[in-house]
């Protein structure tokens, strides 16, 4: 399904609004709407709508031959034959659902709609998954009790010394300041030492920076089906001031390990929700 021209920026317009900070849920719609099994998902649904909304309006969705029952009824069941077999069988409860709710739940869309993948959609919240600013600050005691196991023998912790913990992810950082001590030498020190654990994490590039590469690089695998992705077109036209020569093909193979981070993120949107990257 195609969504935008790869080779034309001004095809992404809405991402790139002067001022306009795009928010996290606007960036997982980009990787859902590259979703294929979103976009299959989508086509049903709009197939079920054409089929009974003419003859039954705006509640055709809840008329019995459109809706999806979980788990699915046999040909020839009817409601009631199908709600006891399910119980009989497994004890489940028999879930009967209007296909827009079900799949705005399938995919954690809190729109009153379900919106299709052609649409650009520019709103504060999407999903009902949620994500958490850093850094945070950790108040009390027991606050970093919750994180950290604190060596009490370390009596100076203005040096930005880890902090042993058998819980903390690691993905995240906790960095110790003194508040008796200078304030610009902290900082300098906490800034090299955030770069540094977050290149190691990350890789060259602010992640968030890529992501308007990621959605072209899989709008691009999309115009090149059936055929193989050309790749050395497609540093050229993203990358127009890189050098990709032979025989290394630097900027072709750094897209090629893009392309791979853009199709997790199309499979798993809701990463960049839940503090995922």
């Amino acid at each position: 399904m195609k969504i935008a021209d790869w080779k034309d920026v001004e095809s992404y317009s809405h991402l790139l609004i002067p001022d306009f900070d795009v928010n996290r849920h606007v960036w997982a719609w980009e990787f859902l709407r590259r979703n294929k099994k979103y976009q299959e998902d989508w086509l049903k649904f709009s197939e079920l709508k054409q089929a009974y909304e003419p003859k039954y309006g705006k509640n055709w969705g809840r008329q019995e031959q459109a809706k999806i029952y979980v788990p699915p009824k046999r040909d020839g069941e009817n409601v009631t034959q199908w709600s006891l077999r399910v119980m009989n069988e497994s004890g489940a409860e028999p879930m009967d659902w209007e296909p827009e709710i079900f799949y705005r739940h399938k995919w954690h869309v809190v729109r009153k709609f379900l919106p299709g993948p052609t649409e650009n959609l520019m709103e504060d919240s999407i999903f009902n998954v949620s994500y958490r600013e850093f850094p945070q600050e950790i108040k009390y005691p027991f606050d970093t009790k919750k994180y950290t196991l604190v060596d009490e023998s370390n009596a100076d912790l203005s040096d930005f010394q880890f902090l042993p913990t058998d819980e903390l992810q690691n993905d995240k950082l906790i960095l110790v300041f003194d508040l008796n001590g200078q304030m610009n030498q902290q900082l300098k020190a906490a800034k090299k030492l955030f770069k540094k654990r977050y290149t190691k994490t990350k890789g060259h590039h602010n992640e968030e920076a890529m992501f308007l590469t990621y959605i072209r690089l899989l709008d691009a695998q999309d115009a090149f089906i059936p055929q193989t992705i050309e790749w050395g077109k497609v540093a050229e036209i993203l990358c127009p001031n890189e050098e990709n020569e032979h025989p290394d093909y630097l900027v072709s193979g750094r897209l090629q390990d893009n392309l791979v981070k853009a199709k997790s993120l199309s499979l798993n949107p809701y990463s960049l929700l839940s503090g995922g990257i």
